[in-house]
């Protein structure tokens, strides 16, 4: 994947510092954070501030997503959760399939807190809501 947005590393709600904005590009990997390995940065996850993005299948088939809309993440995969994670703190739901394009993303906990509002500011959600007089919208040009 090669994308215009802020990167290498995949973000959190509460994590977002450590990323800068300009053109960045992933290899697949599927690192499990502790348990893996040490490959990164992480192919699958959140990425923040997408512009834009190319996405390679195996046969080197693939498509280009243009964002024109502000303050989207691009959600690439479900990472594997951790093994060693019993009480659900270091992992997160995520969208049912593969690739999304949001608004808000989920904070995530540590080895002693889960996620959410218990992790301060930054991890407090933000709720969008749409409604007929003033809808979310996200506009997304796709090149196949």
């Amino acid at each position: 994947m090669k994308w215009l947005g802020d990167g290498p590393y995949r973000v959190w709600r509460n994590r977002m510092k450590g990323t800068k904005f300009k053109i960045w590009q992933n290899k697949y990997n599927n690192t499990v954070t502790g348990e893996s390995g040490f490959v990164y940065p992480e192919f699958k996850g959140f990425f923040s501030n997408l512009y834009w993005a190319k996405v390679k299948g195996k046969n080197n088939n693939g498509f280009t997503v243009y964002c024109n809309s502000e303050h989207i993440y691009l959600r690439m995969l479900t990472p594997q959760q951790p093994k060693e994670d019993p009480n659900h703190r270091v992992s997160v739901d995520f969208p049912e399939g593969d690739i999304s394009f949001i608004k808000n993303i989920p904070a995530i906990g540590t080895k002693f807190q889960t996620g959410g509002d218990k992790m301060g500011p930054q991890g407090n959600s933000e709720n969008y809501f749409g409604n007929d007089d003033n809808p979310i919208l996200i506009e997304l040009t796709f090149e196949f």
